[in-house]
């Protein structure tokens, strides 16, 4: 449990509480999928791996285009820009201007079949904050 940071409020009007946070259990990468995806299948391991190196190079160049790309079981990725505070419209100049983030939304049915994930509480020990 995290403690909630509640920097809007006056001290003595500020909002107290906990919320839950997740705790990663560890971070699968492309390989590690591609073999569990492949079943120990070497060809279709390599097919696997260009596919998803295709797929990252064409989410590359269309967000750079300004498209969202909506993988529809999945959700949809999209870019952020920022610059630096300016007074007036015209202050702003395509220069200034670079990416913050990449942005992903979860679909609405990935969120669907997420709904029912059960959560454990950790003993007290493991609890930081």
């Amino acid at each position: 449990m995290e403690g909630v940071s509640d920097n809007m409020n006056d001290e003595s009007q500020k909002v107290k509480g906990l919320y839950p946070r997740t705790v990663k259990r560890k971070t699968i990468h492309t390989k590690e999928m591609v073999e569990d995806i492949a079943g120990g299948s070497a060809s279709r391991s390599g097919e696997l791996l260009s596919a998803i190196a295709q797929l990252t190079d064409y989410i590359e160049a269309n967000l750079r285009k300004g498209n969202h790309i909506c993988i529809d079981d999945l959700g949809t990725f999209s870019l952020t820009a920022e610059c630096k505070l300016v007074k007036e419209k015209n202050e702003i100049r395509a220069e200034s201007v670079k990416m913050k983030r990449v942005v992903y939304k979860m679909s609405n049915e990935l969120r669907r079949k997420l709904k029912d994930t059960e959560f454990v509480r950790l003993p007290e020990s493991g609890i930081k904050g």
